[in-house]
């Protein structure tokens, strides 16, 4: 293995990994759906899995906020036989166990959304017509080469990158190129732990955090409609990483290593509560703050989604915070982005004061676009 550095990262070359390297959640999960859908001897093949997955190739893609235990998911998934990149970004400060990320996907990724006008850490909606069809045209190109020299033919695979969240539309095109299923796993993770986390790693203003991390879990859930998809909270993953294997094969239908296996008791030597740095517990999301409204329904209705599975309800909650954030950037964008450098209780409560006046102001407004549509 050879390692090198690059500004805060390290990556790695030649790792491919195999398999010996109080809210609703998924812990809550029905038991005897978990048992009807997971089936064999050795516990790991889904019983509604069909022939068409098992000869297509998987791409379990994790998808959640920065800083929300994807990568103790991704190098979960890798041990129990999802594999991982040959190219990638390793361990740095405050991720010491790695990052476990494609590094030239990365890269792509990020030229793409800066040639779309955003970045990583942009919570405004991405706008990819932006770019001219050949660009977009060259950009998927481009990254289902980088997946068929990183991975070969290896199947399933597991792949993270937060910002996919951004842009699953045009990741499950690379996929279709690919002719490889995409089998999204959507990470949660409370967001006070992740805006603290981001605060410490990145200087990161609390409010800017909170927003980001409403846009990733919005863009994920809405655009992974419709796929064999699972839900996981990062907490339950600490706390029963067995459970969360379980449901991750129930939903998805990928095949994974059983949970007594060798690999199992891999995944018992990597996976620690000691990794959950910030913890801020079961307490009321609603009542952090006023972004808390919007935080604690998509919280909610992530764990709604993780116990029951589809649920239109959820759905509909989910894309009413949609639209109020959408009809708000107007009025946050401005007053986040002078304040995005400083923070203190004002930038709280300036933030917090533009959420109150968009709610007010543009909720009738949404309410008279949807009579139209």
């Amino acid at each position: 293995m050879h390692s090198g550095v690059a500004g805060p990262f390290s990556w790695h070359f030649g790792v491919r990994g195999d398999a010996t390297g109080t809210l609703l959640t998924a812990s809550k999960i029905d038991e005897k759906t978990l048992e009807t859908a997971v089936a064999g001897s050795d516990g790991g093949v889904c019983g509604l899995m069909t022939a068409e997955h098992k000869t297509r190739r998987a791409c379990l893609a994790v998808l959640g906020m920065h800083r929300s235990g994807t990568s103790a998911l991704t190098r979960a998934l890798n041990i129990l036989g999802a594999a991982l990149p040959d190219t990638m970004i390793g361990a740095s400060e405050g991720n010491d166990t790695g990052h476990w990320e494609p590094l030239r996907l990365v890269l792509l990724h990020d030229e793409m959304l800066e040639e779309a006008g955003s970045n990583w850490d942009d919570w405004r909606s991405l706008d990819l017509s932006r770019l001219t069809d050949p660009r977009r045209a060259w950009y998927r190109s481009e990254a289902a080469r980088i997946i068929r020299q990183d991975f070969g033919a290896d199947s399933p695979i597991v792949l993270k990158d937060p910002r996919i969240c951004r842009f699953v539309p045009f990741f499950a095109e690379v996929c279709a190129e690919l002719d490889m299923e995409l089998k999204p796993v959507l990470m949660m993770r409370d967001p006070r732990e992740v805006s603290a986390s981001l605060e410490r790693r990145n200087r990161m203003a609390r409010p800017h955090a909170l927003l980001l991390c409403l846009r990733h879990m919005l863009d994920a859930e809405k655009e992974t409609r419709g796929l064999e998809r699972a839900f996981v909270d990062y907490a339950d993953l600490l706390l029963d990483w067995r459970r969360t294997r379980d449901v991750i094969v129930a939903r998805t239908g990928v095949d994974l290593a059983d949970t007594d296996s060798p690999a199992g008791r891999l995944v018992d030597e990597f996976i620690s509560p000691d990794q959950r740095h910030h913890n801020t517990g079961r307490g009321d999301l609603a009542a952090a703050d006023d972004l808390g409204n919007w935080i604690g329904t998509v919280v909610e209705q992530y764990g709604i989604l993780a116990a029951t599975g589809e649920n239109p309800a959820a759905l509909a909650e989910l894309d009413r915070v949609g639209r109020e954030l959408d009809h708000a950037i107007p009025f946050l964008a401005g007053i986040e982005s002078h304040y995005r450098d400083q923070y203190s209780v004002t930038v709280d409560a300036r933030v917090s004061r533009g959420v109150r006046i968009a709610k007010t102001y543009l909720r009738p407004f949404a309410r008279r676009r949807s009579r139209v549509r």
